[in-house]
């Protein structure tokens, strides 16, 4: 039997499960607390045909992965996966980027790709603070059938929200990937995660600066 690997560990507590494919050595160290199953690492594993995706050429200067918040507040009450906290993510995104663009006079763009397509389960308020911002040319959302690796492929940053699987992938790939939240609900990451994972808009904006503009 085969199983993804998913945070809750008590899950496992009420499977057989005979062996684990996992994506990193961090997922492998975790499951390894809660079952004596063999784990295995097997990288990035999607859930989807190649065939159906469609390939991207595509530069991107900040490729950005959200989690689109819904509707439902006592399902999200104590977590970061809120309206207000996925804006902010959003928010505090562009401000870097727009700083980073008049102090360099440069002119990076934002490409957003939503975790799923929206539907009448998700923030209403979400989705028009996104429609709104693509209005203003602040950001841009990619059409959900791109194809994932194409599109880490052709980018120059990868920033998720915690803890976006692709970001993964852009490390796999050797693409810059980062997760990053600023909510004041998340403890401060072990040294071990710190070197993927950005938790304040001052570290963030250093971060990009130092892909985008001094590695060139």
């Amino acid at each position: 039997k085969l199983n993804r690997f998913v945070i809750n560990p008590a899950t496992y507590l009420n499977m057989q499960i005979d062996e684990h494919w996992v994506w990193t050595k961090e997922h492998k160290n975790y499951l390894s607390k809660y079952s004596q199953a063999k784990i295995l690492v097997k990288q990035s594993l999607m859930f989807y045909t190649a065939e159906n995706l469609k390939a991207s050429d595509t530069k991107i200067d900040v490729l950005v992965f959200d989690v689109t918040p819904v509707n439902y507040t006592e399902i999200t009450r104590n977590s970061i996966y809120t309206t207000k906290e996925s804006i902010k993510f959003i928010n505090e995104i562009i401000d870097c980027v727009k700083m980073l663009n008049q102090t360099h006079k440069k002119d990076y763009m934002i490409q957003l790709k939503h975790k799923r397509r929206n539907s009448r389960n998700h923030s209403l308020d979400y989705s028009k603070f996104i429609d709104q911002k693509v209005k203003n040319f602040e950001i841009d959302v990619i059409d959900s059938n791109q194809n994932l690796y194409d599109l880490i492929s052709n980018s120059k940053l990868v920033i998720g929200f915690p803890f976006t699987s692709p970001v993964v992938i852009g490390q796999e790939l050797d693409r810059p990937s980062i997760f990053y939240c600023s909510s004041k609900l998340l403890p401060i990451a072990h040294k071990g995660r710190k070197l993927s994972f950005i938790q304040s808009q001052t570290s963030l904006y250093s971060y990009i600066e130092k892909i985008l503009v001094k590695s060139i």
